[in-house]
């Protein structure tokens, strides 16, 4: 009996003269046996690389990514992607607006009476 983490395959010769991996065991040890099959299958085609999780730190969805250019990091953009990146942008619109307004200015920053109101420093 093997480690708990075991999966076992086989490979077998079709009458088209094409290989096949097949899985092998029962219950868990067949599901990780077909996916194991999957994964080595998705490593040969470089596919392996779209096979993300999603960037959104409070989902635990992982999922194939299906773009052009390889360029996915939401699993479902109105889901996850819409709440960050409206978070984002209000993030760098209130550190856009501090590095707008200066702090004080320094004819502001001296205290003004209706006495002095006309007369210039």
């Amino acid at each position: 009996m093997g480690t708990p983490t075991a999966a076992q395959t086989a490979l077998r010769l079709g009458a088209d003269g094409h290989i096949r991996a097949e899985a092998r065991g029962k219950g868990w040890r067949q599901v990780a046996s077909l996916a194991m099959i999957e994964a080595y299958q998705a490593q040969c085609t470089d596919s392996l690389r779209r096979l993300k999780s999603c960037r959104n730190t409070r989902c635990t969805v992982t999922f194939f990514d299906r773009s052009g250019n390889n360029s996915g990091v939401w699993h479902d953009v109105r889901l996850c992607g819409e709440a960050a990146n409206l978070r984002n942008h209000r993030a760098r619109k209130r550190a856009a607006a501090d590095t707008a307004c200066p702090t004080a200015l320094p004819e502001l920053a001296r205290p003004y009476s209706l006495a002095n109101l006309g007369q210039h420093p």
